[in-house]
């Protein structure tokens, strides 16, 4: 075991297994035939409190009828949304203000999941774009075009859903289940009073030894000295020419100055 691991990733335990859903929602997504969109902003946007120009993205001309992005996909759509009374909304389309989304999201006719980027998942949004299995669409840069380009491109690439069921089979061949993971590493470091032997030998240095302040000082040094003595042997090899040339010069003009005289 290293002795520098300071922390463990016990990534997934919020994953549970899949429970059986209302029947409604599970008829809307067992009979499907193009597949589902989840979309949801989760606990941290409260929709209906969007920015009418963005939301109009989603929901055209308020609520006189359904998004031109939605509309033009085949598949059907789930929506967590807090205001259920939408007119004019269209059967392929459910709205719910709260819906089972570990459940959701485990059903195989789910094809696609759109959701918020908050602060907290920065880093997670920048590595599904990096890990190729999904796309982060600015807050400025939404429109009717951008929304529905990346959403069809995302349906109908398959590297996007190939790179998904590869990340997804790799993490269930956890031997343990994060969350049992995680409840033993902190039986593990309550047993072993704070776990101190698995700490890096970092956490007791002072800064002046952790920065090296002391190994940057010797080869401060030796790169000064060495650009001393190389100026030192420049200067003494300039002086003593300048010096030999002086006294071949006095050598000459000396006889010149008897034959003149």
């Amino acid at each position: 075991m290293h002795k520098c691991q300071t922390n463990k990733h016990v990534g997934g335990v919020h994953i549970k297994p899949s429970k059986p859903m209302p029947s409604d929602l599970q008829q809307f997504l067992d009979e499907v035939k193009d597949g589902v969109i989840y979309f949801s902003f989760g606990t941290f946007v409260n929709a209906s409190q969007i920015p009418k120009d963005k939301f109009n993205v989603f929901l055209a001309r308020a609520y006189d009828y359904f998004s031109e992005t939605f509309s033009k996909l085949k598949q059907r759509v789930i929506w967590k949304f807090e205001n259920e009374a939408i007119p004019n909304l269209p059967k392929k389309v459910l709205v719910r203000k709260w819906l089972p989304q570990n459940d959701i999201l485990a059903h195989p006719n789910v094809c696609h999941f759109i959701s918020h980027e908050w602060h907290s998942t920065f880093d997670d949004s920048v590595c599904v774009q990096s890990a190729r299995y999904g796309k982060v669409l600015d807050y400025k840069d939404i429109t009717h075009k951008t929304l529905f380009d990346n959403v069809n491109e995302i349906l109908k690439d398959n590297k996007y859903s190939t790179k998904a069921k590869e990340i997804s089979a790799i993490f269930g061949e956890n031997q343990v289940h994060p969350m049992d993971d995680f409840i033993l590493w902190v039986e593990y470091v309550i047993k072993f009073r704070g776990a101190k032997h698995l700490k890096s030998h970092a956490v007791e240095m002072s800064l002046f030894s952790y920065l090296s302040v002391d190994v940057i000082l010797v080869h401060l040094v030796i790169v000064l000295a060495v650009i001393y003595i190389f100026y030192y042997m420049v200067y003494t090899i300039v002086l003593f020419a300048k010096e030999k040339c002086y006294i071949k010069q006095k050598a000459t003009v000396g006889p010149m100055n008897r034959m003149a005289s």
